[in-house]
């Protein structure tokens, strides 16, 4: 009788373990549903849109012809310098002054590249940041899309 009793005990604290867990999941399902079942809403998808606009045209800055002309002086240098390590005469004067010379034209490209590149990596990464958090992995509806591409109005942009 034990037995039996123990098995009742077990099946009831099984059924009730089941209806805890339904109920407590029906909220969650609920809320779900009302969600319009995981799209943004119009402003985030306008942020979106406009972080999404900012990430391409600051992608094209980080690659475009200024940045693009001192990365590739910076890297001409940067071989000649490597080359002129890898043979230099440490008895001449003459050839340790150019490489000298050649190191601080290095140093100083070096440091305008960084100067040019920084604020828009800072940026990039930000707004990165902010798309991932808001955008990735979600859904827009495309009045939505079509509504911010029509007419922009972007929040504050880092």
């Amino acid at each position: 009788m034990n037995i039996s009793h123990s098995n009742d005990r077990r099946a009831l604290r099984l059924a009730l373990a089941v209806t805890l867990a339904a109920t407590a999941a029906a909220p969650l399902t609920a809320k779900a549903q009302d969600s319009t079942s995981g799209f943004l809403n119009a402003q985030d998808t306008m942020s979106c849109v406009c972080w999404e606009d900012a990430l391409v045209q600051t992608d094209a800055d980080l690659n475009g012809p200024e940045i693009g002309m001192l990365r590739d002086e910076y890297n001409r240098v940067d071989e000649l310098l490597r080359t002129a390590h890898a043979n230099l005469d440490t008895t001449d004067q003459a050839e340790v002054d150019s490489v000298a010379r050649i190191s601080e034209r290095h140093t100083m490209l070096k440091q305008q590249l960084d100067q040019a590149e920084f604020p828009l990596l800072r940026r990039k990464a930000l707004l990165a940041t902010e798309f991932n958090r808001v955008c990735a992995g979600k859904k827009m509806l495309v009045m939505n899309v079509d509504a911010a591409h029509a007419n922009p109005q972007c929040p504050a942009i880092p």
